[in-house]
């Protein structure tokens, strides 16, 4: 048996799979509905017919490849449409919350039965919706990720937040504008509902005042929930949620709002808050698991910020966010974290606080690399790019590719993998007397968008593709190095080069002018000095600052920066030095068709 806790993820074989959902009955215990969800890269679905369920248990356009059969889902991995890129296994409680549902656990088995993975529940709370786990691929092979996402607001909730269309009855009646929350209602899910009034941006719950509960098949939100404590709420305040919410924070005065789009105002409705996620719910307590992070993370917006109305939406990609903090706190690895929190301020600065973008990072691992890779200081980068990947990267990994003599994929860099990585690394793959650009480049492009060769038209893509490149020497295939550029120009990819050494470029070259002091007392130290300040840009780098201002690309689709020694630049300087010209390139590939129009 693997025992794997929130957040972790294991290596699955690409077969037919079972994920079971199991817990202890008895009386008061809730019913549990399995139900599966496909999902594109977008984190979407493409249509209702990608939601399996009870009333819909086969899904019909991968011809049953996912099946949901009582209390589990079974998967066939091998015949998953291409275009889904996860398959996420959620269950709702009929007539009570998550809390009351003992000995809740999700067991993954393959076709002999053999457990692969055993994902157990222990913190759930208010929740009526929950996302157990999911498969998900990775290059090329499958892996299963234990979530543990709750939801207060029913399987509605957690429909509507991956795009499942909701009915909204056209109009109101006062027996359901005033007898509380109404059973939930969508595409077959219930009897539909009104529009709920916008609510604040916040996490997946929404504070009610109390009320008679609602019949139905899916139970509704709970009473007002109070912010956690810890770091994530109002101090000493109660945490009922520890799974995944966001503190909550009211405006004086403003009445308690009814939840989701499943409930009914006491005022007359208003239209919905509008957003890529059409969830407008209030805040809960926060929780951990590897989807998030808490609220209160840098750069995020107070509610209703930017949002017409009285609040606005609150998006999965903030729900992952505060779950990601949450784990690594919940891990005790403040180290990551503060990183994490780190790279946060620098995204905020440039409006990329919610951006979501594949991160892979490109190490040379010439024989002129040993001193660095030695001494712990690519080990060091290593983790400061894991934490600005781990805010782009909804995978929570870091791809890596290898170049020396030729290229090499190393697999991924994730925060339960990142201590010690560098040196399992160079277990693998020793360092070599060659440093091949073009080689590792032809990779990545291969990786993520099927080809290496030419191209001179378009290629679009639904996400980035941000690579930090680094190095300490020149290149031995010039030309083909200048080739990948210029076709990769044409793809949603953004190559951010980082030299170690010297470089007219260097942030932290030395300054070639010292006072005059130094030709006096202490004048051989002075003389040296000059001189190797008067040789700091000798040319080491000419190439990548050749590639920077390289003429004839579709879009300006790269940036370098040098320093002497990666130790020398603070956490801060490093991000706002690799998000220098992101955030630029990023507006034109949109608006140049290379990325979906914002």
């Amino acid at each position: 048996m693997t025992a794997i806790a929130k957040g972790a993820n294991v290596p699955v074989p690409a077969t037919t799979l079972r994920a079971e959902v199991s817990w202890q009955s008895g009386p008061g215990v809730p019913a549990v509905d399995v139900s599966a969800l496909l999902l594109t890269a977008s984190g979407r679905v493409r249509s209702d017919d990608d939601f399996v369920f009870y009333n819909q248990p086969v899904h019909a356009a991968s011809a049953g490849a996912v099946r949901q059969d009582g209390n589990a889902v079974t998967v066939e991995l091998p015949r998953v449409e291409p275009q889904i890129d996860r398959v996420v296994i959620g269950a709702s409680a009929d007539g009570g919350t998550f809390g009351q549902v003992p000995g809740l656990q999700l067991r993954v088995t393959g076709p002999d039965g053999a457990e692969l993975a055993v994902f157990s529940i222990t913190d759930a709370t208010s929740e009526t919706a929950f996302l157990f786990g999911e498969f998900y691929r990775r290059a090329d092979a499958w892996k299963f990720r234990a979530v543990g996402q709750g939801y207060a607001t029913g399987l509605a909730g957690l429909a509507t937040d991956f795009g499942i269309s909701v009915d909204e009855s056209p109009t109101d009646t006062p027996a359901q504008s005033h007898t509380g929350p109404q059973a939930p209602g969508a595409a077959g899910y219930g009897p539909p509902a009104h529009p709920a009034p916008a609510q604040p941006a916040a996490g997946y719950a929404q504070p009610l005042a109390p009320q008679a509960p609602a019949s139905g098949p899916y139970a509704q939100p709970p009473a007002p929930q109070a912010p956690g404590a810890g770091g994530y709420g109002a101090a000493g305040q109660p945490q009922p949620q520890p799974g995944y919410g966001q503190p909550a924070t009211s405006t004086p005065g403003a009445p308690a709002q009814p939840a989701a789009a499943y409930s009914q105002p006491p005022a007359p409705p208003q239209a919905p808050a509008a957003g890529p996620y059409a969830q407008p719910p209030a805040p809960q307590a926060p929780g951990g698991g590897g989807y998030g992070a808490p609220a209160g993370y840098p750069g995020q917006a107070p509610a209703g910020a930017g949002v017409p109305g009285a609040g606005g939406p609150i998006s999965l990609k903030k729900q992952k966010l505060i779950n990601m903090e949450k784990s690594l706190a919940d891990r005790g690895d403040h180290a990551l974290l503060d990183l994490t929190k780190k790279a946060a301020i620098s995204l905020e600065k440039h409006g990329l606080s919610e951006h979501t973008a594949r991160v892979a990072l490109c190490l040379d691992i010439s024989g002129s690399m040993h001193t660095l890779y030695r001494s712990g200081k690519v080990q060091a980068l290593v983790e400061r790019v894991l934490a600005l990947g781990l805010r782009f990267d909804d995978n929570g990994e870091v791809d890596v590719f290898l170049f020396g003599t030729g290229g090499h994929e190393a697999g991924s860099v994730g925060a339960g993998s990142y201590q010690g990585w560098t040196q399992s690394m160079l277990q693998r793959n020793r360092l070599e007397p060659g440093t091949n650009y073009a080689a590792a480049m032809q990779l990545i492009r291969r990786h993520y968008f099927g080809s290496d060769g030419p191209r001179h038209q378009p290629f679009a893509d639904q996400q980035p593709v941000y690579v930090m490149f680094v190095t300490d020497g020149h290149t031995t295939s010039e030309q083909p190095t200048r080739q990948q550029v210029l076709s990769s120009s044409y793809e949603p990819l953004f190559w951010q080069f980082m030299g170690i050494g010297k470089s007219s470029r260097s942030v932290d070259a030395p300054q070639a002018q010292q006072p005059a002091a130094d030709a006096g007392k202490g004048g051989r130290f002075g003389r040296r000095f000059r001189a190797a300040a008067a040789n700091w840009g000798d040319g080491t780098f000419r190439f990548l600052e050749e590639l920077d201002d390289l003429p004839g690309r579709f879009l300006d689709n790269a940036d370098f920066f040098a320093v002497q020694d990666p130790a020398n630049l603070s956490d801060e300087q490093l991000y706002d030095l690799m998000t220098a010209e992101y955030p630029n390139w990023l507006k034109q590939a949109h608006g140049r068709g290379l990325l979906p129009p914002v």
